[in-house]
């Protein structure tokens, strides 16, 4: 091997190792749409499913793109999507699916990349001429993925702090009882140290009182006749 292939494979091994996580870390695979399978890139990502689905109508909408859901899909027809190279509109298909428990807040994000109007919306039937026709899967989503992935962490984000917005109000909201349970406590002291003093104050009075028809027991006795 001469140095110049050297430098060529040591620059694409460097650039391999700096690619994003994300951008290595998915696959393609299949999934079902209307009763057909269809080939796909899917990724799993630590984010719940609500969190990964509003990350995909962030970036559908700074785009300008409208999207529909049917049945657990969203769905964006005719759109430019500058991740596949070109500027040719492309139909696009994503599906978000919990993984494990719910949780766990991991999901599973399903795209289907293709030329407009190649998946129909109504399930094909035997006879469907379309039935048949194969469905290529456009290039793009990996660069599609690393859009998303800024997005998908912003609403992990999001989430994060209203999380932590909520916690704090109900944190607060035991500290106010506990002060109102608190200051109901020392009113209740004030009141029962009043009432003890009270109590102190007819004890001694009462005292008096037992000493004085002591005294004037034995005053009776003493006047007893001879």
């Amino acid at each position: 091997m001469n140095f110049s292939s050297k430098l060529l494979l040591a620059a694409i091994l460097f650039f391999w190792r700096t690619l994003p996580v994300w951008a290595q870390e998915y696959k393609t695979g299949e999934i079902e749409f209307n009763g057909a399978r269809y080939p796909a890139y899917i990724k799993e990502v630590d984010a719940s499913t609500d969190q990964v689905s509003n990350a995909v109508v962030e970036i559908m909408n700074a785009r300008g793109a409208k999207g529909k859901e049917y049945k657990g899909y969203l769905i964006y027809r005719k759109v430019v999507l500058p991740a596949t190279g070109n500027k040719e509109p492309h139909d696009l298909f994503v599906k978000v699916d919990p993984v494990g428990k719910k949780s766990n807040n991991r999901s599973r994000i399903s795209m289907i990349i293709t030329k407009p109007d190649a998946i129909l919306e109504e399930k094909p039937g035997k006879n469907d001429r379309n039935a048949a026709m194969p469905v290529a899967l456009a290039a793009g989503g990996a660069a599609l993925f690393n859009e998303v992935t800024p997005a998908v962490e912003n609403q992990v984000y999001l989430r994060n702090v209203l999380n932590q917005e909520t916690e704090v109000k109900k944190t607060e909201k035991r500290l106010r009882d506990l002060q109102d349970d608190q200051a109901k406590l020392e009113r209740q002291l004030t009141k029962l140290q009043e009432e003890m003093e009270k109590n102190r104050n007819a004890i001694a009075e009462q005292l008096k009182q037992v000493e004085s028809a002591k005294a004037e027991l034995e005053k009776v006795k003493s006047a007893k006749p001879n």
